[in-house]
């Protein structure tokens, strides 16, 4: 018996430099059963300029990177991709950009909301999940979620992931594993700076608690992480 996932092609995305593109994110659900969001992502945008003429080729229409580096044109430096923040170069104004941001975490919340019964039910001890979202923005700037993954990339294929991999990795042991073991910070560890954020503070956003649901101590609450 086969399976089929039917789900709306966006046939008015929006481009960047004529071509199409996705933006990936991440969630962490912790042991205590927050949610957080991870304050950077990145973009990922396919090798040939767009066009519905032509719906076979995968280096217009699938912006994956296991996709795109088999293409003569794919930029190996940059891995196609560009920062979360660089996106708004590229939007009209900044209410746009909050707009799309917020509805990123809005998304976010609802879709692990919608599934926190089914998470973790052989209760097992401090289990924590990292989680990968992809969306599209469309022509009118409206947020589209495409997929969520349960075991999303982590390999430093381009020099933006160099820098967000690391730091996002780190920042989210400080919130479980660290927790789980009682560690601390050792007096001098390793700093992996993301450009325009603090190297003190933790770039996990807490978005709500499973326990307690969302309100406004809650939403949008940013991290301030004491290196000891």
């Amino acid at each position: 018996m086969l399976s089929f996932i039917v789900q709306k092609y966006i046939e008015c995305p929006m481009l960047i430099n004529e071509r199409k593109f996705d933006i990936r994110v991440w969630a962490l659900l912790t042991q205590n059963y927050e949610v957080f969001f991870f304050r950077e992502g990145y973009l990922r945008f396919s090798s040939h300029k767009y066009s519905t003429g032509d719906h076979k080729n995968p280096f217009i229409h699938l912006t994956n990177n296991s996709v795109q580096k088999h293409c003569n044109q794919y930029d190996e430096e940059s891995g196609n991709q560009i920062s979360l923040t660089d996106m708004r170069e590229y939007l009209p104004d900044e209410p746009t950009n909050a707009k799309i941001q917020a509805k990123i975490r809005e998304i976010i919340w609802l879709s692990l909301c919608s599934a926190r019964r089914k998470i973790n039910v052989n209760a097992r001890k401090d289990c924590f999940e990292l989680f990968g979202y992809d969306f599209m923005v469309d022509e009118t700037y409206k947020t589209w979620l495409i997929e969520v993954n349960t075991n999303p990339a982590i390999e430093e294929c381009s020099a933006v992931l160099k820098a967000l991999i690391p730091r996002m990795l780190d920042d989210m042991f400080a919130l479980t594993i660290d927790k789980i073991f009682n560690l601390k910070r050792k007096d001098n560890p390793e700093v992996y700076p993301v450009k325009g954020f603090a190297d003190s503070e933790n770039m996990w956003e807490l978005l709500g608690d499973f326990r307690e649901g969302v309100n406004e101590k809650t939403m949008g609450k940013k991290l301030t992480l004491v290196r000891r």
